[in-house]
């Protein structure tokens, strides 16, 4: 107790004194400890009560930075963005400079390449082990949906395909395809 008293707790957090008494007692039973010593001139941390308070804070700390972290990840700014390529598709340049943008507008977002031919990507992205793909289309391979095409100055068509009823990463794709769109 950082006040040294319930009446300067009670008066700092706007609860009346024997709610915090209760809840003291009620922490001590619970968890079995004395937690602070009454004295006349007020309470003291017993040392339980300061080996408790210090996990207390740790947990708290852990807890405030899960939120930051959760917090990032929802809008795509942290976590991991597993992609797939043809690794011919990568010659014109388009992959190389697509993942450069995107790791420059999301430099936390982890990225995991793998190589893996087009219906190999479009297999891993409808089982979910992949987040989004650059594909060849052809007639041979039917275009998945979400895929978006783009011109790179060659005569192999380059798509980039995503799930789009997958929506827990939805935000990362969207930003991957965003680099995409304007990075040509």
């Amino acid at each position: 107790m950082e006040l040294r008293s319930v009446r300067a707790a009670s008066e700092h957090l706007h609860v009346t004194q024997p709610a915090i008494s209760r809840q003291i007692r009620d922490l001590e039973e619970a968890i079995g400890a004395t937690l602070f010593e009454r004295t006349t001139r007020g309470m003291k941390l017993t040392s339980a009560g300061i080996a408790y308070l210090s996990e207390a804070r740790d947990i708290l700390a852990r807890v405030d930075a899960a939120n930051r972290l959760a917090h990032r990840i929802a809008p795509g700014e942290q976590g991991r963005l597993r992609v797939g390529f043809v690794e011919n598709a990568s010659w014109s340049g388009l992959v190389s400079s697509t993942l450069s943008a995107f790791q420059h507008s999301a430099s936390d977002v982890a990225l995991e390449l793998q190589p893996m031919n087009t219906p190999e990507q479009l297999d891993a992205i409808a089982a979910e082990r992949l987040d989004v793909a650059f594909v060849i289309a052809s007639a041979h391979c039917p275009k998945a949906s979400g895929s978006s095409k783009f011109d790179v100055g060659t005569s192999t068509p380059i798509q980039f395909a995503s799930d789009p009823h997958q929506r827990c990463r939805s935000a990362k794709r969207e930003r991957a395809c965003q680099c995409s769109y304007t990075h040509r």
